[in-house]
């Protein structure tokens, strides 16, 4: 990976970076069925997360998402993960899912957004951690309401439905030098890693009408945006959020679809969470929000002409 550019402080001054390394990244698979519809799998994998261009980039641009300047850090290296995976698999059907599994991932010098001083307030920029570790469990579910059709009474018209479900709970540390942040704590949670992900899914096909129907739901839990070195960190709070889509077959040829992406529009909000002692050495906890609106629902209608058939 190379770039190359000019300070921002000194425009004659050139800025050449070359991150030039042969790595090996090993991976191993095992796995052992229990019989035709079920096993169990270990997985190692080593990966790698090189710096984006505009990561290491030695000067400033504006991001009119964050209303921030962010500023490129130069001395960025690459960041190493060593991924360790435990599954059990289990398929009832050709169309259902069952999967259990636990993980844990070790970061070698993970890159991390932070907020630093500028003379005009507050800039982005982007530095390596000593090193961090998230470990956890996840579970997926995919299930067909094919079996209901044999039944005799109301149930029998779901039979079109299957629903899907997957959710992550993560522990999530990282290590860093206390004395540029300002948490007093030597660990705390890794930027832009949630302690829990969950969604939802239900899908509607009736083949014989023609019609599609899915409903769609995730919700994150809270997580760091940017971490804060004399300030607190910045943190997302969750939100739900939820997604229709309707496909609707109109003759041969001739197919409409219609969708709403976040129906609920709930608010994007992010908070900083203060903790001081007042004036009579009372302890306090704050909570202030430091970004939030709401970013609207998309609602959109298509037509789809097929030629081919």
């Amino acid at each position: 990976q190379e770039m190359h550019s000019f300070s921002s402080d000194n425009a004659s001054e050139a800025v050449n970076i070359i991150i030039d390394k042969t790595n090996l990244f090993p991976s191993a698979n095992l796995s052992f069925n229990f019989t035709e519809k079920s096993l169990a799998r270990i997985s190692y994998g080593l990966t790698i997360n090189r710096p984006e261009f505009r990561e290491i980039a030695p000067f400033a641009f504006y991001d009119f998402e964050m209303k921030k300047l962010v500023r490129g850090n130069p001395e960025l290296e690459n960041a190493k993960i060593s991924n360790f995976d435990l599954r059990y698999e289990y398929y009832p059907s050709p169309s259902e899912t069952f999967v259990l599994g636990v993980f844990y991932k070790n970061f070698d010098k993970p890159i991390e957004t932070i907020e630093i001083n500028s003379g005009s307030g507050k800039d982005y920029t982007f530095q390596n951690a000593l090193g961090a570790k998230n470990y956890g469990a996840e579970i997926e579910i995919r299930k067909s309401l094919q079996s209901l059709a044999k039944k005799d009474n109301f149930l029998r018209y779901l039979k079109d439905f299957m629903l899907v479900a997957n959710a992550s709970f993560i522990k999530s540390e990282i290590k860093l030098d206390t004395a540029k942040f300002y948490s007093a704590e030597a660990k705390r949670p890794m930027q832009g890693q949630s302690p829990y992900i969950v969604n939802l899914g239900l899908y509607y096909q009736d083949n014989d009408h023609g019609l599609m129907v899915s409903l769609l739901y995730n919700v994150i839990g809270k997580r760091i945006v940017v971490v804060g070195l004399d300030t607190p960190d910045v943190y997302e709070m969750p939100r739900n959020v939820l997604d229709l889509t309707i496909t609707k077959d109109l003759g041969k040829n001739l197919q409409i679809k219609a969708g709403v992406q976040d129906i609920l529009n709930q608010h994007v909000v992010e908070k900083q969470f203060v903790k001081y002692t007042d004036t009579k050495a009372a302890t306090v906890n704050r909570q202030q929000s430091t970004l939030d609106y709401k970013p609207g629902s998309l609602y959109s209608l298509g037509v789809v002409v097929n030629f081919n058939r």
